[in-house]
């Protein structure tokens, strides 16, 4: 209490200034435009959405205007993530003389794409914010037209398959084709085109297969299919437009026109019913004042950037540039999920709906379209809590609600106990990808689980996504999320841990057959489930009392008596943490002993043992940092401050998205592009870097390079906001809400001097 006082005390005393307002995010924003000049492909493209639908926007070396349209639910009977479409717009006669005279300009603060095609046509796109519409403005003298691509025409065999198709067998030829059917073109509108994509039931259905296989197919009969009659597509047309051929739109002369296009999935649907709707979206937002519908976009984007931000600039000219990009970086990051997570499911991992796929192929993603992969989903959203974007995480966690019961009837039929396990690997209905499953029919398998033995006992997930649910509730105090979702996830992953293992003859849990993240597929007693029931289990203790059933209480009393000790070597100063108490057969280049640090935070800043964690640390196996590699937070929380700064500026440098023109579509690294853990990574450690929250605790700049400028609003739990400005080793101002949590700020001595 005293050191509450105290930085109480110094922020009143020395700083009377502090609870003024700070300047607004807005010119930050509106300076980080970014241009592409010239004709380019898909890689050169530029990103639009509104949290649903979604647009990779480019100049094609044809001369054409090209919209590539994305939606978060957009899978079809694969439960593969396609592209809906592609709108292109036309020039006549085609203006493009030289590569000067094209320039597409992104506008983050708007989330609009402007352009000079030459200097006859000017452009303006937008994803509305608050409609499934794509709203194209184009002025000039030429004449514009458009049409609607799709590449499913007929239906095609999957030359490739990847780990999460459903049909892929990673032991042998696959025992079914991979078929993509072919989209609908129509034809008959007199004002309109229009795609669509309506999923049939094939002959060899992969939903019900999948769920034969893993010996779950009675759970169909009890739930509706979750792919067949999923229709999905494009619609473009408008006032400004006339319809010249089946395929062709033509605008009405020369000009100012606006071409609007919807983009829906319905499910279930016929495809008339699609048709339906889509008219009727594009009718009444053409009923909808112009100027009052931009102006409703542009609000919810000023919202969303005055909601919180991370301002950096360096005050030395060594790494100035450095870190300017680094900005750029977490604002891009930032926005591609605020332009890719407000659907009805989350962000995919392997290139958001942002994907442009490779040559050839708008759909193809590396590792696949049906899997979410829980070891890279978790660090899309992680960041999201400090940043205050609740809304991003529903569809995230809706996954999870959904999916309890598969996974409660799934358990019971493996192990013929309560409970829920959750595989790391899954589809969004919630079973294993099957190729990870394996082939070998349930009932001739001695051991149920997945065959691939990355992934036998990979079951963390399920504590993690519990932890994730208790920070979002102390973080938003929301009692629906909280007896809806948080407390049934609770009630069945305790059960779980509680039914699953035995005890040993000191009456602790040994935990095994087991295995140690995917990196030692042979583990007996792995750190990260014992460190994450401590802190997981803990953080349900901690939720309102009134609130948590006595039957959960009691449970969660119990486990954490039954815990093993975490494992580890040496003592005092020299201790380290272990990946297990016994571990071997390694296969990747996780460092499970850091779970302890991240996400189950036990060892950090502020926190006893601090040097174990910086031991454990110190003597990690493997130090690379991109992708889903999560040295960057570790090295935050630990309050390595030096480490953490050079970690994230490698993350944002050029080498990080030299395959695409765009400052956060990110290589494919482990994943695709653009490889959106990567950034996750990349915004979760300067989060880390810039505040650290524990119980009511919230540590200012625990990990902050002192010669970084910055300006910031973060969230804290309890639904505090913090603004601060740090400028030249001092805080400047510093913002508190509600104010009663002023008490609770550490501020670092060295800012004080």
């Amino acid at each position: 209490m005293k050191k509450h006082l105290a930085a109480l005390c110094f922020l009143g005393l020395i700083f009377p200034a502090l609870q003024a307002q700070i300047t607004p995010h807005d010119l930050h924003v509106t300076q980080q435009t970014f241009t592409v000049a010239g004709p380019t492909g898909p890689e050169g493209s530029l990103p639009l959405g509104n949290g649903d639908v979604t647009l990779n926007v480019w100049v094609s070396r044809t001369g054409e205007l090209c919209l590539l349209v994305g939606k978060a639910d957009a899978y079809d009977e694969n439960s593969s993530l396609l592209k809906p479409g592609l709108l292109r717009i036309g020039f006549l006669p085609a203006p493009f003389q030289s590569d000067t005279n094209i320039q597409l300009t992104f506008h983050p603060d708007e989330s609009v794409v402007t352009g000079r095609l030459s200097d006859q046509i000017n452009v303006r796109i937008r994803v509305d914010a608050n409609h499934p519409v794509i709203v194209v403005e184009t002025e000039g003298a030429m004449q514009t037209t458009a049409t609607i691509d799709t590449w499913r025409k007929a239906a095609t065999t999957m030359a490739e398959t990847q780990v999460s198709d459903l049909f892929k067998n990673l032991q042998g030829a696959d025992p079914y084709a991979t078929i993509t059917f072919p989209d609908t073109v129509v034809t008959t509108l007199p004002d309109h085109l229009a795609v669509f994509h309506q999923n049939i039931q094939p002959a060899n259905d992969p939903y019900l297969i999948n769920l034969k296989v893993q010996g779950i197919a009675d759970f169909a009969t009890t739930t509706g299919h979750p792919l067949q009659d999923r229709t999905f597509g494009v619609m473009a047309g408008s006032a400004d437009f006339t319809k010249t051929t089946p395929t062709t739109l033509q605008a009405n002369g020369t000009g100012k026109h606006t071409l609007l296009a919807a983009c829906l999935t319905l499910h279930p649907s016929s495809g008339r019913e699609w048709v339906a709707a889509a008219l009727d979206t594009l009718a009444a937002f053409g009923r909808l004042s112009p100027s009052k519908s931009e102006e409703a976009h542009a609000d919810w984007w000023r919202n969303f950037w005055n909601n919180s931000f991370v301002d950096i600039a360096s005050t030395q000219p060594d790494d100035a540039a450095q870190v300017q990009q680094l900005s750029r970086a977490y604002t891009y990051c930032r926005y591609l999920n605020g332009a890719a997570g407000r659907g009805s499911l989350p962000i995919k991992f392997n290139g958001s709906a942002f994907s442009s796929g490779r040559p050839g192929d708008y759909d193809y993603r590396r590792w696949g379209g049906p899997g979410f992969w829980y070891q890279n989903q978790r660090l899309v959203y992680w960041p999201m809590l400090a940043q205050g974007d609740f809304d991003l995480m529903t569809a995230w966690f809706e996954m999870s609600r959904k999916a309890l019961p598969l996974q409660l009837f799934r358990t019971k039929k493996f192990f013929g106990h309560e409970g829920a396990f959750f595989p790391e690997t899954a589809t969004f209905w919630g079973a294993e990808v099957t190729g990870h499953y394996g082939w070998t029919p349930f009932e001739q398998r001695k051991n149920k689980s997945a065959e691939c033995t990355y992934i036998t006992y990979y079951w963390q997930n399920g504590i993690e996504q519990l932890l994730m649910m208790c920070e979002f509730y102390n973080y938003t105090l929301d009692k629906e999320f909280l007896t809806k979702t948080l407390l049934p996830h609770a009630e069945a992953v305790t059960l779980f841990y509680d039914l699953h293992y035995q005890l040993d003859n000191r009456g602790k849990i040994h935990f095994g057959p087991a295995s140690s993240l995917e990196t030692y597929h042979v583990a007996v007693n792995p750190l990260p489930e014992i460190a994450g029931l401590r802190y997981t289990l803990t953080a349900l203790l901690n939720l309102p009392a009134s609130n948590l059933p006595a039957n959960l209480k009691k449970r969660c009393q119990n486990l954490l008596k039954q815990l093993p000790e975490l494992p580890s070597e040496g003592q005092g100063d020299q201790k380290y943490l272990l990946p297990a108490q016994t571990f071997e057969m390694k296969m990747n280049v996780e460092n499970p002993e850091l779970y302890a640090v991240f996400p189950y935070r036990l060892f950090g800043v502020g926190k006893p043992d601090l040097q174990t964690g910086k031991n454990t640390f110190t003597r990690r196996l493997n130090k690379w940092d991109y992708c889903w590699g999560q040295n960057a937070v570790d090295a935050a929380l630990l309050g390595l401050t030096d480490t953490a700064a050079r970690f994230v500026l490698n993350r944002a440098s050029a080498t990080q998205f030299n395959q695409s023109l765009f400052p956060a579509f990110w290589n494919q690294n482990n994943d695709w592009i653009p490889d959106v853990d990567h950034g996750g990574v990349l915004q979760l450690a300067l989060n880390c870097m810039l505040l650290q929250c524990e119980g009511d605790e919230i540590r200012l700049l625990p990990a902050w390079p002192r010669h970084w400028d910055v300006t910031f609003k973060l969230h804290a739990p309890g639904r505090t906001t913090i603004e601060c400005s740090y400028k030249q080793g001092k805080i400047t101002r510093l913002e508190v809400s509600p104010p009663a949590r002023a008490k609770d700020i550490i501020i670092p001595e060295w800012t004080k001097k």
